[in-house]
């Protein structure tokens, strides 16, 4: 199953975390699942992201050059098992606009979309398997927001536990990850279209879109603040995003 990213737009699609550029989690985040072939809408800021793909086997490893021959070798290591599409959907195309612009590389399967925007422990298997009990042409995941400032356990007065990472317990929003059938490029009519506010709402009016219901971690990456409580739990090896094993 092919997964697509919509790079290049929000905060999240230059940012870093623990180092790492931030698409670099997400591309992990799927591969933990073995699901390692990507195709990557390139909109803003696509030239740096084929810059940091193309050149990550070099900078990952040791490396022997010929400058004569301009021949490069690549000393043993780890290689991630992961095949990338880096694809110029435009920078002024609008979400649904792109993902109608990756149709030829979509294929005719089912396949796994985000937005690219925030990270999220997701059990990919649960999700795969919730999809296809329901026959509807998008499952999008539902998560619990955060608590949009550091969030109080009150008990007489007295602040038993304070955290700014807490999710509220009430109501449910949508996490920008999806599974989707590809007869929903359909619904798409052009590079205006954003995704959110056309296609979505007409999938939902004609009863086409489920939800899977996540009660794991969600992180945005929409704000300052956001990144830094990402950046915050990569360093204190808290990243629940990365709990699943990795296998490429």
């Amino acid at each position: 199953m092919k997964t697509v990213i919509l790079a290049g737009e929000g905060r999240g699609s230059l940012a870093e975390i623990g180092g790492k550029p931030f698409i670099w989690h997400l591309v992990q985040l799927y591969s933990a699942f073995e699901l390692n072939e990507f195709v990557i809408a390139l909109g803003q800021n696509g030239e740096k992201l084929k810059e940091y793909f193309l050149n990550y086997q070099t900078v990952a490893h040791d490396v022997s050059l010929d400058l004569v021959t301009g021949e490069r070798y690549v000393h043993q290591g780890r290689h991630p098992s992961w095949r990338l599409h880096l694809v110029d959907t435009g920078k002024e195309t609008a979400s649904g606009g792109r993902l109608k612009r990756l149709k030829r590389w979509i294929g005719s399967e089912p396949f796994m979309m985000t937005s690219g925007n925030a990270l999220i422990d997701l059990d990919i298997e649960a999700l795969y398997t919730f999809h296809n009990s329901h026959n509807k042409l998008v499952t999008t995941v539902a998560v619990r927001p955060l608590a949009p400032l550091g969030a109080l356990n009150i008990k007489s007065g007295a602040v038993l536990d304070f955290s700014d990472t807490t999710q509220t317990k009430e109501g449910w929003i949508n996490s920008g990850f999806y599974l989707i059938e590809p007869e929903v490029l359909n619904y798409i009519e052009g590079d205006d279209t954003s995704w959110e506010e056309y296609p979505m709402g007409r999938l939902a009016q004609d009863g086409e879109v489920m939800a899977f219901q996540s009660e794991g971690f969600y992180g945005p990456a929409e704000t300052d603040r956001d990144l830094c409580r990402l950046e915050r739990l990569w360093q204190e090896g808290k990243a629940p995003w990365m709990m699943h094993p990795v296998h490429s």
